[in-house]
């Protein structure tokens, strides 16, 4: 990781692996002392990768309660560093089950994350994403989306989008991880709440983490 490390997370910016990335780790190890990262998918190239994965464990914070929470996260490699990323979390979800006491089920990990290969850039394949991405029903096919949470509320059900833009996305046969901002709405969550149902909605800047996969038929 360089030490210029810089990540995007939410709405969130860490600027600098000493001063910003490595106290925030730190405090998150502080408060889930035994995480773990099952990864999901990764995919790999000369100057990028990106994976999906959920971090779980037990909240210091909460009596012992676990959690299982997903995400993305993309970066950029520079002189064999990891030099940009940007990433997105369930945060919610965790939120909602450590507020209740009930722990959402991980989803099958991926048999061998680190030994993928490095692929090139495949053009075909951003143009078959990119026409999924910009149709504005594609988030609420359920039958093409595979959401990283495997509980709680659907992404239509908290979130709507009016319009947005593609700022990043890695090109590859295995998968097109992609990075959107956008203007929409969300349900605005208070932190003494964990229903969703009971907020109103508001209109706000979204940035989006998102995983295309082509699958052959």
């Amino acid at each position: 990781m360089d030490t210029d490390y810089h990540l995007t997370i939410g709405a969130h910016v860490l600027d600098g692996r000493d001063k910003a990335y490595l106290p925030a780790t730190t405090a998150q190890l502080k408060q889930f002392p035994g995480l773990i990262v099952t990864v999901h998918d990764v995919v790999l190239g000369p100057d990028a990768m990106a994976m999906r994965f959920t971090e779980h464990g037990v909240s210091a914070k909460h009596k012992g309660r676990a959690a299982a929470w997903g995400g993305v996260t993309l970066f950029r490699i520079k002189n064999d560093r990891l030099r940009y990323s940007w990433a997105d979390e369930d945060n919610l979800a965790r939120k909602r089950q450590l507020a209740t006491g009930h722990c959402d089920p991980v989803k099958a990990p991926h048999p061998a994350p680190w030994d993928v290969v490095v692929e090139l850039p495949n053009d075909a394949a951003t143009d078959i994403a990119l026409a999924w991405i910009k149709d504005p029903g594609a988030i609420a096919n359920t039958a093409t989306i595979d959401e990283i949470s495997s509980a709680g509320p659907s992404f239509t059900e908290l979130i709507t989008v009016d319009t947005f833009c593609v700022d990043e996305i890695f090109s590859r046969v295995s998968g097109l991880p992609f990075v959107l901002s956008a203007m929409g709405a969300t349900r605005a969550v208070s932190r003494t709440s964990t229903d969703p149902w009971s907020a109103k909605w508001r209109t706000c800047r979204l940035l989006s983490i998102g995983w295309a996969c082509i699958v052959p038929y």
